[in-house]
């Protein structure tokens, strides 16, 4: 399977043009690299980028269709990237603790699939055939995206996590029958 994933990545970087594939690498590596080390802070942008970025690749490997059908792929993922956070959070609670936990992990994976594949177009940009390598040295390559994934995880539930705070009821000073003394210095009280 994993080789199959590499030939489908070979494939496309093969097909994209320089631009093209200058443009995919540079905003593959900057999103994965934000969302793997901030994507619990944001996580609904977080969840739309990682539906775009998901649909469009899909859609991509899959179809190999024109941009209209990459956009709509893009489309669909961002909503259905939405969709899974919003009922995550109804589901589980929003900000609890598994909801931190879950988004830090499936933040962290994606952002590091991100940031590698933009890593790995970058190589082919240069010229070089880094995926050669990696068919090579498979559990090398998957330790690191392992250590990734779990460095992310920790740096956001460390950082990034969502806190809601508790709501605190504010004691009234006098109660409502009460009546409440009056200065003595006043015109009235003399």
């Amino acid at each position: 399977m994993f080789n199959a994933v590499t030939k489908q990545i070979e494939f496309a970087a093969i097909q994209l043009s320089s631009a093209g594939l200058l443009g995919t690498a540079i905003a593959c590596t900057v999103a994965g690299l934000i969302i793997w080390l901030a994507g619990l802070g944001m996580a609904r942008l977080a969840a739309a980028v990682i539906g775009g970025f998901a649909g469009c690749f899909t859609a991509y490997v899959f179809f190999t269709a024109g941009f209209e059908l990459l956009a709509l792929a893009a489309f669909v993922g961002v909503a259905l990237g939405l969709l899974i956070e919003l009922l995550l959070s109804h589901s589980i609670g929003y900000a609890t603790y598994g909801y931190n936990l879950i988004m830090a992990i499936l933040t962290a994976a994606s952002g590091s699939i991100l940031a590698v594949l933009g890593m790995i177009f970058l190589l082919y940009y240069k010229g070089a055939d880094p995926l050669r390598h990696v068919d090579f040295h498979q559990k090398l390559y998957l330790t690191v995206l392992f250590a990734m994934i779990v460095f992310g995880t920790l740096e956001q539930l460390i950082f990034c996590r969502k806190k809601i705070a508790p709501a605190h009821r504010k004691k009234p000073t006098a109660p409502a029958t009460d009546v409440e003394p009056t200065k003595k210095g006043l015109w009235r009280n003399r």
